[in-house]
């Protein structure tokens, strides 16, 4: 096995310095994963903070980066039905939708585009509802448009 080398065009570590391109060995070594010849051996480097803070540190970067998620909903007739067709992920540039039902995934610019791919028809329209943490669940002591019309949403 010859010994060769690739430069990693990644930027260095958070809170370190060096350049972005690093020589790293990109020859495999017999028990090592094929990927460990593209990325540098973090193994002679110190930790940046505690297992702790750096669990904070994680939390709160997933707090800031995390996409906000919406349904796509079917409204049957003016509120005499609905359903939930769809589920989505907004981020900041884009929107992933995944239907309920049929395994169709759309890549879209923003959530509200995915409304038209949903319209049925005249009588039934979409609507995209932001998910609420804090709604009530199903259970609930709320008086609600299912209890006095007898029936639920359809599935």
């Amino acid at each position: 096995m010859t010994d060769t080398t690739t430069d990693y065009a990644g930027p260095p570590p958070a809170g370190r310095s060096g350049s972005a391109a690093t020589t790293v060995d990109a020859a495999v070594r017999p028990g090592a994963h094929p990927l460990d010849g593209l990325i540098p051996d973090p193994s002679d480097m110190t930790p940046l903070c505690s297992e702790e803070q750096f669990a904070v540190e994680l939390d709160s970067m997933v707090a800031e980066d995390a996409p906000r998620l919406f349904a796509v909903v079917q409204e049957y007739g003016e509120r005499v039905d609905g359903r939930t067709a769809a589920w989505g992920m907004a981020f900041e540039d884009h929107a992933d939708i995944v239907s309920s039902e049929c395994g169709l995934w759309l890549r879209l610019t923003a959530a509200e585009d995915a409304l038209r791919g949903f319209n049925l028809g005249s009588h039934i329209h979409a609507r995209l509802v932001w998910f609420n943490s804090d709604a009530p669940g199903p259970g609930h002591d709320v008086d609600t448009c299912s209890a006095r019309s007898g029936h639920g949403p359809t599935r």
